[in-house]
């Protein structure tokens, strides 16, 4: 997931949200941006070539809002709701 702010918590700074940042467990989009804002090698791990699905926050939200508007019919299969909007292959220099 990326960014920080909906159309709704941009109306308030009260409702702004936190920019996570955890050096080994957090997501590789926020500890990229922290490690080349602080000047950092950019970690990466394994072979570097994985493939990350990126939602952006808005969507995130969305996503919630579906899986609420509809529950389940009692014993129904668990049914996936996602609206990844793009998938990259992370460069590192």
């Amino acid at each position: 997931m990326w960014g920080t702010n909906t159309p709704q918590t941009i109306k308030d700074e009260r409702l702004i949200n936190r920019f996570d940042y955890d050096g080994d467990y957090g997501t590789v989009l926020n500890r990229f941006l922290m490690q080349a804002a602080l000047d950092i090698p950019l970690t990466v791990y394994g072979t570097g070539g994985q493939t990350r699905a990126l939602i952006h926050i808005t969507d995130t939200a969305r996503c919630i809002q579906l899986a609420v508007e509809n529950p389940p019919a009692q014993g129904a299969p668990v049914e996936i709701l996602n609206q990844v909007s793009s998938s990259f292959i992370p460069v590192c220099f």
